[in-house]
């Protein structure tokens, strides 16, 4: 590992209600993907057991801000970079 290697510039995604903190470039891409997201619920038809979707009208509000590493606070013990989760295959 290159100890002169800058850490990354990290960024707030702001997707609904939730906030998650991302690489810069890849906080773009989902800006960039959500751009032509609408809105959808996701309704049990228990009638079927099939699930049923209703695409609302609005797009989800979306927002990113850059995060400076001065401002960023992990609790004791973790570590000093966030590690991503793995990934999960849908069923």
């Amino acid at each position: 590992m290159n100890r002169s290697a800058q850490p990354k510039q990290m960024a707030c995604v702001s997707i609904g209600y939730y906030e998650y903190l991302v690489p810069l470039e890849a906080a773009t891409k989902i800006i960039a993907l959500m751009a032509n997201a609408v809105g959808l619920e996701k309704d049990l038809d228990h009638a079927s057991g099939n699930y049923c979707y209703t695409v609302r009208a609005e797009q989800p509000r979306i927002e990113m801000t850059i995060v400076r590493p001065d401002d960023l606070r992990f609790p004791n013990g973790s570590p000093a970079q966030p590690q991503p989760a793995q990934r999960r295959l849908a069923r």
